[in-house]
């Protein structure tokens, strides 16, 4: 899978309403932040938080930082993070 296809999966994942979403953690209570739907998506899930965000932020080349921004900050719903992906705002 190259980067842009995992890309628009993750952006699908995002807008599908298949995955909760969760604040303030990768994963708590079934919920998921934006970056462990990326991580789940493409297979990097591999039970530590840690070693998710690594391995996802250097796969999708994203900021990762303002992906956490919106979703635990700004509270920005996951269409609305698929949204400012697609436009490319933090890709890097």
């Amino acid at each position: 899978m190259t980067r842009d296809e995992a890309r628009a999966k993750w952006i699908a994942a995002l807008r599908s309403g298949k995955h909760e979403q969760g604040f303030g953690s990768f994963e708590k209570r079934g919920r998921l932040c934006a970056l462990m739907v990326a991580a789940r998506e493409i297979g990097f899930y591999i039970g530590r938080s840690a070693s998710v965000s690594r391995n996802t932020i250097q796969f999708f080349s994203v900021d990762a930082d303002l992906c956490m921004r919106w979703n635990d900050f700004q509270f920005l719903t996951f269409p609305e993070i698929a949204d400012r992906l697609e436009a490319g705002e933090a890709w890097v």
